[in-house]
């Protein structure tokens, strides 16, 4: 009876909210909005031309009306009959053109004016749509119940397929993870094997050839240095001998020579001789002739003498010939045997060169070690096989670089990630073992279960089939797993009565019942371990999520240490990963990722919402807490919200004036002046942001937070570049200014200069409202480019959002000057920038003055000179002008932060 009732009050609401509905319909129907716009669109046309007309005839009065009054007197008589008769004629027009409008707006307004509101009926359509929507909603959440329902109960009536396909499904993932887990150590340890090997088989070979090379070398030295030795042996007998021969044939020819003399001597005692025997015998013949035979004896004897004496001057001259021709051939073969000796030195000294020329090309010994260390580190990085005291031994000093090193302790952490891998599949094999043999176990019981229960079924069946009502003979039932009792009876019992089979029928079904009990407790305790297995497995895909995007930034930290050259990263999507060889696809993935991560600007947009959040009172906390929770619900949101407009509206007119804060309290206005400043986040927090806003300002009279329109970001952050001189000797020079700038913006504005990328110490912030990066480059002053034409290039910072800040010899000291753009003026530093910058040099630069060296001093030396102490105090207090100029550049432009720069005056014009 009261479902009847509450249709009836149902259909009753239904027509008293469709009654104004249907009368605002028939009030549409009747007043054909079509044919009246076509009216009113030929009456505006109408006005339209009145008003054109209207226009035409003022100017041609104002026309009239300037003649007349340029017209004499007597002209003006003329005149004036036809402009007052113009004038009447638009009065007229002007008349009429009123009349017309009149009557259209009284038209419109008659017709308007019997219209009924339409706002209750759309806001009964409003909340019938909301009604309906709500009885949508409940009418799914009971379908979705009735399902819930029908699947329980198909669950209950099939617990065995259910159990099956969990079973199942268990299997699977384990078989998934299994094999996922092995495949990913396999192929780990395939390419690393496979490097490994490759790597280690060419510096093998290569060592091999090397070997070989410097063997043969060696051999080749050492026959041509004992070719070479022989041969100087060779040469120096040569030259013993022949120097003795040349002593012995001298010796010889010295003898002949005294021989000769002496022979020559003796001839010419023997020619005096000669003559004088001559001139004895002619006078011994003229003296007397009578003694002519007495003599005869003595003169054919000293005849006979003389011809002996003329044969043996003639044997010695015949001699000594001989002698003077052998003299000469002997020369002659001196000297050819001395051409030879010196030709075959002039192609051992050829060889010797070619040889030597050969050494210096083939690799020396330290390359060869080098190698040989080169091939130990690699064994050891394939094999792990290096002792400790090799070790120490070859990172002690400078014998192995810094890449090796990274290389060996990668290599390290690898195999012990993968130890860790072996071991946890060790595990999950063990436990996997474990857990095929309970499977085993279980589905034996479950067979022997079905078995059972099977066999009791039929005899359950049989004994409701015959139509007696008599017992039947029951089979041997092994109960005894399933903790039945024992309901068979002899074979030979021909009746029983309807009561015993009833309590046996009941006792049968009460054990069925605890069976599935039990069988559902057991799915429920597996289905509790899988959610909690895969609750683990999520948890491990995070972490190792999270190792991933480590391992990014890391390789995305040594492809930049490793960049020689500026290139633009930001256009290579798909970059190949050299360790880890992941696909485009998963490198975008974690690039993403990892880009996410290191945003500043969420990072700092979250820190200042939470910030705000801490700053709140208890009041506008659970005012911004139940705020949230009402624009959380659509329907509470949809009826709070026209309320709460209203009164925000009017609260927002005087609360979040500028003025208001500021005659206020000044704190509120610098409060203001802050939230004007700060980031703006998403559409949902802006929004509850505003709620909160607008009803700590109804709370409290203190706290007033206004809503001015945020200034506009830029869709790039600025770059700040100090340039100086890396490491601790130039700490505190002239040529460092550059870096104690930036140093001293971080201080001030809260930027950590942690992090290293792009070859120099960086940091991420906010000057107000403005995302800011600062960079000091770590090469040195001449390479300042490298570092700052990377760092624009990837993140595409346009060129007039750089600031570089750095020394200058030719302003005075503690001097600021502000430039949009200029040349280097002969700072190398500058010049590296521009250079890198492709040549352009568009963009703004703050000099900071140094002074001008005293004297003769090299300016070299001047630059690299420390501050004194009253020198550092100056400029401690243009490092804050310059923070101040740095700001206004930043928030307000250019030209106020150059007046600013030029207006301020150093601490030597204060004091």
């Amino acid at each position: 009876m009261e479902a009847p009732q509450g249709g009836s009050d149902r259909d009753k609401s239904n027509l008293s909210s469709s009654s104004p509905t249907s009368a605002v319909a028939s009030f549409w129907k009747d007043f054909d909005l079509e044919k009246e716009r076509s009216v009113l669109d030929e009456q505006g046309l109408r006005i339209a031309e009145n008003q054109e007309n209207s226009q035409k005839n003022r100017r041609k009065l104002a026309e009239s009306t300037r003649d007349f009054k340029k017209a004499s007197a007597e002209e003006k008589l003329s005149l004036f009959n036809s402009l007052l008769k113009g004038y009447q004629e638009e009065v007229d027009n002007l008349t009429k053109r009123a009349k017309f409008g009149e009557n259209a707006f009284l038209n419109i307004y008659q017709k308007l004016y019997e219209a009924p509101d339409p706002y209750p009926a759309l806001a009964s359509i409003a909340e019938q749509d909301l009604k309906l929507s709500e009885l949508e909603s409940e009418n799914r959440k009971m379908k979705v119940e009735l399902d819930e329902f029908r699947t329980e109960a198909t669950h209950l009536k099939n617990q065995q397929a259910t159990i099956r396909r969990l079973e199942e499904r268990n299997r699977q993932l384990e078989q998934q993870m299994e094999e996922k887990v092995k495949e990913i150590v396999e192929i780990n340890q395939r390419s690393l094997a496979e490097e490994n090997q490759k790597t280690l088989e060419v510096l093998k070979e290569r060592e091999r050839l090397l070997q070989d090379q410097l063997r043969q070398a060696k051999d080749s030295v050492s026959t041509m240095q004992k070719l070479h030795e022989l041969a100087q042996s060779q040469l120096f007998e040569f030259r013993a001998q022949s120097e003795e021969d040349r002593a012995a044939k001298q010796s010889e020819v010295n003898l002949l020579m005294d021989e000769v003399e002496r022979a020559q001597t003796r001839l010419f005692s023997l020619e005096r001789e000669k003559g004088l025997l001559r001139s004895q015998l002619q006078s011994a013949n003229e003296e007397s002739g009578n003694k002519k035979s007495d003599n005869l004896d003595s003169n054919s004897i000293l005849e006979n003498s003389l011809s002996a004496k003329e044969k043996i001057i003639s044997g010695l001259n015949m001699e000594l010939h001989n002698i003077e021709t052998t003299l000469s051939n002997e020369r002659e073969q001196h000297i050819n045997e001395i051409k030879k000796l010196n030709a075959l030195l002039n192609e051992k000294e050829v060889a010797l060169e070619e040889i030597k020329k050969e050494l210096q090309a083939r690799p020396t010994e330290k390359l060869v070690e080098d190698l040989r260390k080169k091939v130990k580190i690699l064994q050891a990085v394939g094999y792990n096989s290096i002792e400790a005291e090799d070790w120490e031994v070859a990172t002690s000093g400078e014998e192995m670089s810094k890449l090796e090193s990274l290389l060996l302790d990668k290599n390290r952490k690898m195999e012990h990630e993968l130890t860790q891998l072996k071991v946890k599949l060790s595990e999950k094999t063990s436990l996997l073992d474990t857990a095929e043999g309970k499977i085993a176990e279980l589905m034996a019981k479950v067979n022997e279960q079905q078995k059972l229960i099977q066999k009791l079924e039929d005899d359950i069946l049989k004994g409701y089939s015959s139509k007696d009502r008599k017992g039947t003979l029951f089979g041997d039932w092994d109960l005894s797993e399933a903790g039945a009792t024992e309901l068979s009876e002899n074979a030979d019992q021909k009746s029983v009565s309807s009561d015993q089979d009833q309590s046996s029928m009941l006792k049968v079904i009460c054990n069925q019942r605890d069976r599935f009990r039990t069988r559902l407790r057991e799915t429920e305790e597996e289905n509790r371990h899988l959610k909690e297995k895969i609750g683990m497995l999520t948890v491990d895909l995070e972490k190792t999520k999270a190792d991933n995007v480590k391992l990014y930034g890391k390789i995305r930290y040594v492809q930049d240490y490793n960049l020689e050259k500026v290139v633009s990263r930001g256009s290579k999507k798909h970059s190949e990963d050299l360790e880890s060889g992941f696909s485009s696809d998963v490198e975008s993935k974690y690039k993403k990722i990892y880009e996410d991560d290191i945003n500043p600007f969420a990072a700092f947009s979250k820190k200042e919402k939470d910030q705000r959040y801490k700053e709140l009172g208890f009041r506008d906390r659970v005012t911004l807490r139940s705020g949230q929770f009402l624009l959380g619900n659509k329907p509470s949101w949809y009826c709070d919200m026209r309320k709460f407009t209203a009164v925000a509206a009017v609260r927002h007119r005087y609360c979040f004036s500028p003025k208001t804060l500021i005659s206020s309290s000044p704190s509120s206005y610098s409060y203001w002046r802050m939230l004007h400043l700060s980031p703006s986040t998403s559409t949902s927090t802006s929004s509850t942001t505003i709620t909160a806003a607008a009803a700590a300002a109804t709370s409290s009279t203190t706290t007033k937070l206004p809503p001015p329109a945020e200034p506009k970001k830029p869709n790039h952050p600025w770059l700040l570049v100090g340039l100086g001189n890396p490491g601790k000797k130039y700490n505190g020079t002239r040529h460092n200014v550059g870096f104690e700038m930036v140093d001293a913006i971080a201080e001030a504005e809260g930027i950590a200069m942690g992090s290293v990328s792009f070859k120099a110490l960086f940091g991420k912030g906010f000057i107000g409202n403005v995302p800011v990066m600062l960079a000091k480059p770590q090469t040195f002053m001449n390479a300042s480019g490298e570092s700052v034409g990377a760092i624009v290039s990837y993140y595409k910072i346009p060129l007039k959002q750089v600031l570089v800040m750095f020394d200058d010899l030719d302003l005075p000291f503690a001097k600021l000057r502000l430039l949009p753009k200029g040349g280097h003026g002969g700072h190398n530093g500058m010049r590296s920038v521009i250079n890198h910058f492709k040549g352009s040099r568009d963009f703004p630069r703050l000099r900071i003055g140094i002074g001008r060296p005293p004297g003769k001093m090299d300016p070299i030396n001047f630059v690299l000179r420390p501050f004194n102490k009253q020198e550092r105090e100056e400029l401690d207090f243009t490092f804050q002008n310059g923070i101040e100029a740095v700001r206004i550049l930043l928030l307000e432009g250019f030209d106020k932060s150059a007046t600013f720069v030029n207006s301020a005056k150093s601490l030597e014009q204060l004091g």
